[in-house]
């Protein structure tokens, strides 16, 4: 006889032998016992999760001498053909092969005659997603109304590809990609039976590999019997060409400290050794995912299922490096991994990948960076200046970039703003000051300043004011702009906020009062109509509206010398 493979040696013969599907499990059996066995299901999920595997048991559990039963004795021989693929009543199509109109009525007039010698005639339409769409509508009447006798079975990856009219007149069940710790608890026992020693570290590879497929674990186990009986984690890192742990984390920590030299000379020595370099993105997205999980999670031993060991390793090697970093590095390796498969010289792309996530080393959030800034972190040696409009108008004789204080000539900011000021820094929020400072010499720039870590449109705004003296006891501060009621009627309404940031600078209860500014004819902007009126008055426009018989219709600034222009 043959040699027959694990993943044929060991397909479950029961309900009680599947691996992974407990609510398949449930709902079939529960069916069963109940005599509410539909007449017709879908069974769909990844690959090797054990859609067709479940078709045969209920085929078993349906026909059993002792049936319809959820536990067939698998001795009777309605049980034995099943399992042996002779049952007449159990016909398996492959729906890849079959999927013309034609087969589909050939199986509408085999329907119609009773089972040979079992209790129903079971259908197993096998990637049932392939057939066309006229085959479809022709099986949709029989579908809907088969004889007694009859159950159909459609066994799918894709589920989404059959038509809805369909699924409809089916019972639905998604098979899921089974747990990392069930494929390793499985292989086990396979391994145990089979009197195979193997090590955790390669138990944990060959579930990792099979990514949730039992019937994948079993054919690379399959294979490592053939390399060796005694399997270790370095055997299948050899027989399936996957990187050792030890380059990854090698790799992986030049990644993190942006090591860009080595990084070149890693990928150099990999290829000099032999090594698949295609193999390397995808076990890379792979460890950052897991670095990523280790950085964020409070218990990332119930996410990742990998050896204590290696957990504390992951750890050591997060503590290099930031939540934002990981997150655009694997985002990189997941484009990679994309990539490389097809190229003919992955080298040359893994170095450009690899070498672009080392600039990513010092990423970080931009909440982070406003949370420095707002603490005083990362400024040193620089001067914070206020916020200012993108445009501003100035009354005349001041300079734009002034400061506050009595306006009295045109001088520099450093010659009109008094010398003394808080003795503590703008970005202190640590309350009322110890000295107390006379709202004469209180800095504006210091109040802008305040108010900007909580209200940085009002800061904008504020940015664009002077202080001339005091007014009734109150700090007076004049607004050179357009429309200066709407403008100083909207900071009114944020007045209790100044006044609170400007008593807090002081040390004592201050008062803010906004005046408008005069502002300069020099500085003046022209309304729409009154630029129109002049520029119509200029003899080149009258000569060019004659010819052309026009008319003004908009004026617009060339250099942004004027706004609103034709409005």
């Amino acid at each position: 006889m043959s040699y027959l493979v694990l993943a044929r040696k060991w397909r479950p013969l029961s309900f009680s032998e599947l691996v992974g599907q407990d609510s398949v499990v449930r709902t079939l059996t529960n069916a069963l016992e109940q005599g509410r066995v539909a007449h017709a299901y879908v069974f769909s999920g990844p690959r090797g999760v054990g859609k067709t595997t479940t078709a045969r048991i209920l085929s078993r559990a349906l026909n059993c001498e002792k049936g319809p039963t959820p536990t067939p004795c698998g001795v009777c021989p309605a049980c034995t053909a099943i399992t042996e693929g002779s049952a007449v009543d159990v016909i398996e199509i492959d729906g890849a092969s079959n999927r013309g109109i034609n087969e589909i009525r050939e199986l509408r007039e085999a329907v119609r005659y009773a089972p040979s010698s079992g209790k129903y005639k079971v259908y197993i339409i096998d990637e049932v997603h392939m057939l066309t769409k006229e085959a479809f509508n022709a099986l949709l009447k029989t579908l809907e109304e088969p004889p007694a006798h009859v159950v159909f079975i459609f066994a799918t990856t894709s589920p989404k590809n059959i038509p809805v009219t369909v699924l409809s007149r089916c019972q639905h069940l998604s098979f899921r990609r089974i747990p990392k710790a069930r494929i390793m608890e499985h292989l086990a026992f396979v391994s145990e039976q089979e009197k195979v020693t193997i090590t955790p570290g390669a138990l944990e590879m060959l579930a990792r590999v099979s990514e949730g497929s039992v019937r994948d674990s079993l054919t690379v186990l399959d294979q490592a019997m053939a390399f060796s009986m005694d399997i270790r984690e370095e055997d299948l890192q050899a027989m399936l060409g996957l990187p050792e742990r030890g380059l990854l984390y090698e790799l992986a920590g030049l990644l993190l400290r942006g090591d860009r030299a080595g990084i070149l000379q890693m990928i150099q020595n990999l290829s000099d050794a032999g090594h698949d370099l295609r193999a390397f993105p995808k076990e890379l997205v792979s460890l950052f995912r897991n670095l990523m999980v280790v950085k964020i999670a409070e218990r990332p031993a119930s996410l990742l299922e990998l050896p204590e060991d290696e957990i504390l390793d992951l750890k050591a090697l997060a503590e290099e490096s930031e939540v934002e970093e990981l997150t655009l590095m694997l985002n990189e390796f997941l484009n990679l991994e994309g990539q490389i498969r097809s190229v003919t010289m992955p080298r040359y792309l893994m170095e450009l990948s690899f070498i672009r996530a080392s600039f990513l080393k010092g990423s970080t959030s931009l909440q982070s960076i406003l949370d420095r800034l707002q603490s005083g972190g990362g400024t040193e040696g620089m001067e914070s200046t206020p916020p200012r409009a993108s445009v501003s108008r100035t009354p005349k004789g001041r300079t734009a970039g002034s400061g506050p204080g009595p306006a009295q000539t045109a001088a520099p900011e450093t010659a009109s703003e008094p010398e003394a000021r808080p003795a503590a820094s703008p970005r202190n929020d640590a309350g009322p000051q110890a000295k107390e400072t006379s709202a004469e010499s209180l800095s504006w720039n210091d109040v802008v300043r305040r108010v900007d870590q909580t209200n940085h449109p009002l800061a904008i705004k504020l940015s664009q004011g002077k202080v001339e003296g005091t007014h009734g006891g109150a700090l007076q501060v004049a607004f050179a702009v357009e429309n200066p009621d709407f403008f100083i009627g909207s900071l009114r309404r944020s007045l209790q906020e100044v006044e609170k940031a400007a008593s807090e600078l002081a040390g004592r209860k201050v008062r803010v009062n906004f005046v408008a500014a005069e502002v300069e004819e020099t500085d003046r902007v022209k309304t729409g109509a009154e630029l129109r009126n002049e520029i119509s008055k200029d003899p080149i426009v009258q000569s060019a509206i004659e010819i052309f018989d026009a008319k003004v219709v908009d004026v617009r600034p060339l250099e942004g010398l004027y706004e609103n222009g034709g409005n």
